[in-house]
């Protein structure tokens, strides 16, 4: 974790948003999204997390870093934790994080959202969209997250 715990020039701006009809989720069309309708679903308000992909860290990600019941959760390595970076997506879901140093980075969030489950209870959808990026010296990235994973 050593090169990550070192300030950089570097940054990642992005979006995370799903687009849904009957609570299906549509992966048609790339960019911003900029007009909040009443299918779109954004990480608004969510904590956003960027964690460097060293091989441990890509480990926990594939096992458990896409659950959303397990979203706050963190390895219990100090080094790991020390290099997270966390700030909150705004209420169009976008997210900035600045100053990083290059190499392989995880940005994970959640976006959920509430359908009838029958004719007096609500049932949560939604899951954790990430993205794994690598990012050059100095570059200015921006990535736009689309897919909810749907593992438990």
């Amino acid at each position: 974790y050593y090169p990550y715990s070192k300030p950089g020039t570097a940054s990642i701006s992005g979006q995370a948003f799903v687009v849904v009809r009957g609570g299906d989720v549509l992966l048609d069309g790339i960019g911003y999204l900029t007009t909040i309708s009443d299918n779109a679903r954004t990480a608004s308000g969510n904590d956003v997390t960027l964690d460097p992909a060293t091989p441990f860290a890509m480990n926990w990600y594939m096992k458990t870093g896409t659950s959303l019941r397990r979203f706050g959760d963190a390895p219990k390595d100090p080094t790991f934790r020390a290099a997270r970076r966390t700030t909150v997506a705004d209420e169009t879901g976008r997210f900035k994080f600045e100053n990083l140093a290059p190499g392989r980075h995880i940005v994970r969030t959640t976006i959920t959202w509430q359908t009838p489950r029958d004719s007096y209870r609500m049932m949560t959808q939604g899951g954790v969209p990430s993205a794994v990026s690598d990012l050059a010296d100095s570059e200015q990235k921006t990535i736009i997250i689309r897919q909810v994973s749907e593992q438990p």
